[in-house]
């Protein structure tokens, strides 16, 4: 079997000093197997990330939408 993914139409939503920012991109999956031939899905996600008090980034809000093609 083998396994794919890769991600497309990346987008970033910020201002300057950003303490947030809007995240959005789509993931491309593909499987592919002997018994199943091959499986593609296709994600959506559009996160709302948020800087926080030490330096990191909390995920603040998370939707994905897609699934199997």
């Amino acid at each position: 079997g083998n396994m794919n993914w890769h991600y497309e139409n990346v987008k970033v939503k910020s201002s300057f000093p950003w303490q947030s920012a809007k995240v959005s991109y789509d993931e491309i999956s593909i499987v592919s197997a002997a018994k199943i031939g091959t499986v593609s899905t296709k994600m959506h996600y559009d996160l709302q990330v948020k800087r926080s008090l030490f330096g990191g980034i909390k995920v603040t809000k998370l939707k994905a939408t897609g699934g199997s093609q």
